[in-house]
């Protein structure tokens, strides 16, 4: 749903502005809008892919950040997803 999708990108944009936030402005802008257009999954899984050493003045390193970034989208998109079906299953179930 609309509201599962909006925490998963807000707890994400909170993350990335933990991240940089001694990298400036620019580059929390940057990894901002690649938040919002959606692209941060992949970006996260090329930086790893690549070797993507850990840059100074950032909290993490990039497989760090890629599991943060996943384990927001696993709390705000999946989760709510599942209790969605399983009340329809129940739903059905007691309707008949």
């Amino acid at each position: 749903s609309l509201a599962s999708l909006s925490a998963s990108m807000g707890l994400q944009l909170i993350l990335v502005v933990l991240q940089n936030r001694k990298k400036g402005l620019l580059r929390i802008l940057k990894e901002c809008l690649i938040v919002l257009i959606g692209a941060k999954a992949p970006t996260d899984a090329y930086r790893v892919a690549m070797g993507a050493e850990h840059e100074k003045d950032t909290m993490v390193g990039p497989m760090m950040e890629m599991t943060f970034n996943k384990c927001a989208e696993l709390f705000a998109e999946s989760i709510p997803g599942i209790i969605i079906q399983l009340s329809a299953i129940v739903s059905t179930i007691n309707s008949g």
